[in-house]
Formats: C-alpha cells, sequence, structure tokens
C-alpha cells in the first residue's frame, strides 16, 4: 500500500476555530494608540492580510507520472506469502498553501486519499500486479478522492476567510473602545 491516509490527522473546524478565536488576541498585540488616527477599514485591511488562512492549490493539469518495479508480499494461496516483481505507479501534483493543510480533515469527507508530501509535491500512488486497468482505476480513484477533500477543504477555508473582516472589524472598534478608556483614565489621574 502507497503513503499514508492524507486529512486524517484532526478536525480543519478546530484548526479555524482557534484561528478566528486568536483575532483579539491578534487586534490587542498590533493595534496601538498611534493606529488609532486610521480608519477602521484602514487597519482591518492590514490585520486581514496576516490572518487570512491560505487554502491549498493543486494543479491537478500537470501530474508528474512514474511507474517503476517494485517488490511486492502477495498471497502464496497456502496461507503465506511470496514475493513478486510488482509495480508502483504515481502521480505527483505541485501544490501551495500551507501542507499542514494536508493533515486536517474538513467537513464534507468520504475515503481518505492515501499519498506521500515531498517538497511543494502531493504524490498518490498504487502498488500491485502489472496490470495497467487495474493500477490505473486505483490510480483515478486516489486522485478523485484528492480532489475532493481539497475542494472541501478550500470551501470551508473560503467560508471562515469571508467572515473575517467582520470579526477583525468588531475586535478593532473594542480595541479602540478600551485604548480610549485608558486615555481618558490619564485625564482623570
Amino acid at each position: 500500500m502507497f503513503g499514508e491516509a492524507l486529512f486524517r490527522k484532526s478536525e480543519l473546524s478546530d484548526y479555524l476555530r482557534q484561528q478566528a478565536a486568536s483575532i483579539e488576541q491578534h487586534v490587542g498585540k498590533n493595534v496601538r494608540e498611534a493606529d488609532l488616527s486610521e480608519p477602521d477599514e484602514m487597519i482591518v485591511s492590514k490585520l486581514l492580510e496576516q490572518a487570512v488562512v491560505s487554502p491549498l492549490h493543486v494543479d491537478f493539469e500537470n501530474p508528474t507520472k512514474d511507474a517503476q518495479e517494485h517488490p511486492l508480499l502477495v498471497s502464496d494461496g497456502f496461507g503465506g506469502t511470496v514475493k513478486i516483481n510488482g509495480v508502483r505507479a504515481t502521480r505527483a501534483f505541485a501544490f501551495t498553501g500551507d501542507k499542514n493543510l494536508f493533515e486536517l480533515r474538513p467537513n464534507r469527507w468520504g475515503d481518505y486519499p492515501r499519498g506521500e508530501l515531498r517538497r511543494n509535491l502531493v504524490v498518490v500512488g498504487v502498488e500491485g500486479r502489472p496490470d495497467a486497468e487495474l493500477l490505473k482505476q486505483e490510480m483515478d480513484r486516489q486522485e478523485t478522492a484528492l480532489r475532493e477533500y481539497v475542494s472541501n477543504s478550500t470551501a470551508e477555508i473560503n467560508v471562515h476567510n469571508e467572515a473575517l473582516a467582520g470579526k477583525i472589524l468588531d475586535a478593532v472598534k473594542r480595541r479602540r473602545a478600551q485604548l480610549s478608556k485608558i486615555e481618558n483614565l490619564k485625564d482623570l489621574l
């Protein structure tokens, strides 16, 4: 069996919730009294760039394909195993985005794609007897599962990102009020 199950270690929704929960801290750390002379929209725009989660972009149109002889252990029909010369076939796709997203399961999911991450490549593969039709069917199934997971992950991330500006704006307004109270305290002291 080739590679490990992708998108399986944690929930993407938990990760995105943690990112949203850190907005208040992000605003508190990055918005100072001097920044308050700028309009809220300008402050939000600057903070939004740092808060957006970049989804995975996989170049499914330009795979690098490979097939090589690969030793396999198969059943000998008598309860044992025998080593044969099999085939390992792979398709490698270039990607951009945070490779850790390949570990996070989106809300919509099915059969996990199996693969390996190599620098900026995600590689799906299959090992088996040198039967081109069966190998291609399994390879297509792995690629389809990968496409579905990337698509579902991207959709969930896009919903998160679309809500960020409003959440940051609310946090900036609270920060503005907090800093204003502190400034007013100076006058009362």
